[in-house]
């Protein structure tokens, strides 16, 4: 059977409002975020539950549970919508007309309420929160009404031609007689489903809000004329300012710029700086075209290189290196361990290539030296290509 609430409509807005970080960090949109994740939420627990409630309710309490999560469904989209000033449907009175014109409330048109207030109105009395209502503008002057109980089968008060009726008994403080108030249970669950169709409103605007920040994006140009090193520099400052990670840039500024204090390695850190700076035309492309995976895998296969043959223990070795050594971190425990790891490390594998010096030597030297080894080497097992 496929579900009256399509699950989709919701998993589209969550997935927009999560492809970008502009939701979390942009002045423009941060202060809808919490609301946004609330609502996808709310959504995704109340169509699963509505979904595998969707037959006519068997007693009050089946029809009460279909309502509370009905309830929670309208709210949800319309407090969304509210936030992002999209005016919906708010208008509209086309489920419930009928019901509002005929018995037993008998109203004139122009005191026909919107579907939205008449929902409201029947929800109160449903919920007996409270446990009076005169809040509708189309009540007599004074009037409050009150209700015992729901209507959910077809033992109460008759039918009067609803196959599928549910409904409120209502006690007014206007008129003598009992009132109960029936409404087929397809047309309340076709008003539901359209109030939560208009999330695609919200995932609209998701969707514009994205696009109108990448336009931007694609407008900035990198000036490519400079000191490579200026050139990381600039790539940094424009992705900080999409608010998208950088740690490859970032490694690639602190490796270039790290100062050398051993000769011996000179040419193999130079190799290993070559290689960088030869990715800075590919790196830029990938920036101004919004190409965050190839940018990343691009810098990857220099920064992060891993042989195919390598000692024993080395991925521990490696994970205490990057993870421990810290400058910030220097009389910890941790701190001792990286660098013995770092002594390990050399002693096995990277004096092949280079002279590290883990008690004399800064933290990103050490660094940039384990990546140099890597890389090497890794060139070195495939051959010439």
């Amino acid at each position: 059977m496929d579900n009256f609430f399509v699950p989709q409509l919701s998993w589209d807005f969550r997935n927009l409002i999560n492809k970008s970080p502009i939701f979390i960090y942009d002045e423009q949109y941060k202060n809808h975020y919490n609301l946004a994740c609330v609502v996808m939420d709310r959504l995704d627990t109340c169509v699963k539950y509505l979904n595998n409630h969707i037959t006519y309710p068997k007693n009050d309490e089946d029809f009460l549970s279909f309502m509370l999560f009905s309830c929670m469904l309208v709210d949800a989209v319309k407090q969304i919508l509210k936030d992002l000033d999209i005016e919906a449907l708010s208008k509209e009175s086309k489920y419930f007309r009928k019901v509002c014109l005929e018995r037993p409330l008998n109203l004139s048109e122009e005191k026909c309420p919107t579907d939205d207030k008449f929902f409201e109105y029947f929800r109160s009395l449903t919920f007996a929160h409270p446990f009076e209502t005169s809040r509708p503008k189309f009540f007599q002057n004074g009037e409050i009404q009150y209700s015992p109980w729901v209507i959910a089968n077809s033992s109460v008060g008759g039918l009067h031609g609803i196959p599928d009726a549910i409904g409120v008994r209502i006690y007014s403080n206007m008129y003598d007689d009992i009132l109960d108030l029936r409404l087929s249970f397809a047309t309340l669950k076709e008003y539901v489903k359209s109030r939560y169709e208009c999330i695609s409103l919200a995932t609209k605007w998701a969707e514009n809000a994205v696009a109108k920040e990448k336009s931007k994006w694609r407008r900035q140009k990198i000036n490519r004329v400079q000191e490579p090193i200026d050139i990381f520099r600039e790539i940094l400052k424009i992705l900080t300012s999409r608010y998208e990670e950088a740690y490859d840039i970032e490694k690639a500024i602190n490796y270039l710029e790290c100062i050398n204090t051993v000769e011996n390695n000179k040419k193999a850190v130079k190799q290993f700086h070559n290689e960088l700076i030869e990715k800075i035309p590919v790196v830029c492309d990938a920036v101004e075209n919004l190409d965050d995976n190839l940018r990343a895998e691009i810098l990857d296969d220099v920064i992060h290189a891993q042989p195919e043959k390598m000692h024993n223990g080395v991925h521990y070795q490696l994970e205490k290196i990057f993870s421990y050594l810290t400058e910030d971190n220097n009389y910890s425990d941790n701190y001792k361990w990286g660098l013995e790891q770092a002594q390990y490390f050399s002693e096995a594998f990277a004096k092949k290539w280079v002279i590290i010096k883990p008690y004399e030597m800064s933290c990103n030297e050490i660094k940039l030296l384990v990546c140099v080894a890597c890389y090497i080497e890794k060139l070195d097992q495939e051959g010439p290509t």
